[in-house]
């Protein structure tokens, strides 16, 4: 558990434990393989509404409000985003070998 409330391996904020209970069953947020399905669920989620890989990043690191926030600023990437798309890259270079 961070500082900042976020559970597990998919670092899942407490505050979006209460629909996740309700809409996925987890009851144990530090149980790696229920905390993997909140996350794959969220991010999912979040594909579906932002055609933008940033955004999607984005939303699920800054949550939607904060995320949007930035948006309005102009701002659609974020350091979190940039590296999370730069080791996807990496790796999918590594898969090519």
């Amino acid at each position: 558990i961070s500082r900042t409330n976020d559970y597990g391996i998919m670092q899942i904020n407490k505050a979006n434990h209460g629909w996740l209970q309700e809409k996925l069953g987890i009851d144990d947020f530090l149980d790696a393989e229920q905390n993997i399905q909140a996350g794959i669920y969220m991010l999912t989620d979040l594909t579906h509404r932002y055609d933008d890989t940033h955004k999607v990043l984005m939303a699920y690191n800054a949550g939607e409000a904060g995320a949007k926030k930035l948006w309005k600023q102009g701002i659609t990437t974020s350091e979190y985003s940039r590296e999370v798309i730069a080791r996807a890259e990496e790796l999918r270079e590594e898969m090519k070998k």
